[in-house]
């Protein structure tokens, strides 16, 4: 979710809460702003209600902006009065969202460069450092080390076919996402994902955090279930959970029970259910999803400080033995010139 649009929210909902009639909680708000899209977007939504549109039906218009989950909050905060609480909620369950990416995102960064450290370090060297090696050895004469034949055929190669290599890449990733755009190729795809040892889970994971804490923000806006698992669709992105949805409104609708349809699906863990089936029984459903949701959003932070511990030093390894493998290579000969003069 896009930072002005929950500081949005956030500043809505505070003016709301101290009592602020819409309209004039929205001027404010657009006095306020400086010159932005939202700012635009607010403008419209100022003139929407001026001429008797709902707030819901004003933001209606506006899809690319606000998710059909924050439309289908204020549309039940209108229904029930309570739309300053609503808003409010939805603060909270968009800042949550965006703080749980922002932390993943963090969090994978030093990876990452370590890897691209790695990978410009290994083109460097493969490039630039040893042709200039190699042109020493040719003037030296003598037999070089098989290591070092092969660092050398090696840097040859991709000397000369290194666009193909970059072609290849960059085809590999077009490739990917033209199926990832494919209805049936994004599903395959996330079955492949969620089969990953260790990250399957960790994206599972963060699939039925998502699931979870947004199906709860929308129960305890009083939206009937059917309507929040329509709304909680529009929020998860992963295909194999959106055809799961479609599943429990199918079995919900013919009559079953939410944590029945839930066991159906086959992709909710065992212990999910159970809780589920607990708190259909004592009437507190939309609190229970949301203590789930926490539990899961707990669940991902361990989760991803393990992954990290355990790829942070296999990288550095990695790298400290290919970096190794080719500096041995190469100045081995050296160390040994005297063999190499004829």
């Amino acid at each position: 979710m896009r930072k002005d649009v929950i500081d949005f929210t956030r500043s809505f909902s505070m003016l709301m809460k101290s009592g602020i009639p819409i309209l004039k909680s929205l001027e404010t708000l657009y006095e306020q702003m400086d010159p932005s899209r939202i700012k635009k977007v607010v403008k419209r939504l100022v003139e929407d209600i001026q001429e008797g549109e709902p707030l819901s039906e004003a933001l209606e218009h506006h899809k690319n902006i606000f998710p059909q989950i924050y439309i289908n909050m204020v549309k039940a905060g209108e229904i029930s009065g309570k739309l300053a609480p609503a808003l409010r909620e939805l603060s909270d369950f968009l800042q949550r969202s965006r703080r749980l990416k922002q932390k993943i995102i963090t969090s994978l960064m030093y990876p990452i460069l370590i890897l691209v450290t790695a990978v410009i370090v290994l083109a460097v060297l493969m490039i630039f450092v040893v042709p200039t090696l190699t042109n020493i050895f040719k003037d030296l004469g003598g037999e070089l080390p098989p290591l070092t034949l092969f660092l050398i055929n090696t840097s040859k190669f991709l000397a000369r076919w290194s666009y193909l290599f970059i072609l290849l890449v960059v085809l590999m990733i077009a490739g990917y996402n033209l199926i990832k755009r494919t209805p049936a190729g994004a599903y395959k795809i996330n079955i492949y994902r969620w089969k990953l040892p260790v990250i399957g889970k960790f994206l599972k994971d963060i699939a039925i955090e998502r699931f979870s804490h947004s199906l709860g923000v929308m129960l305890s806006s009083g939206v009937p279930l059917v309507k929040s698992l329509l709304a909680t669709r529009e929020v998860v992105v992963d295909p194999l959970l959106k055809e799961s949805i479609d599943f429990l409104i199918e079995k919900i609708e013919s009559g079953s029970s939410l944590s029945e349809s839930m066991e159906e699906a086959k992709i909710f863990p065992g212990s999910l259910v159970k809780i589920v089936e607990v708190a259909e029984d004592s009437g507190r459903l939309s609190s229970v999803f949301l203590e789930i949701a926490q539990d899961y959003e707990e669940d991902v932070t361990a989760s991803l400080s393990g992954i990290i511990s355990l790829l942070e030093p296999l990288l550095i390894v990695f790298m400290g033995v290919i970096v190794g493998f080719i500096v041995v290579g190469l100045f081995f000969p050296i160390f040994s010139m005297g063999s190499l003069i004829r």
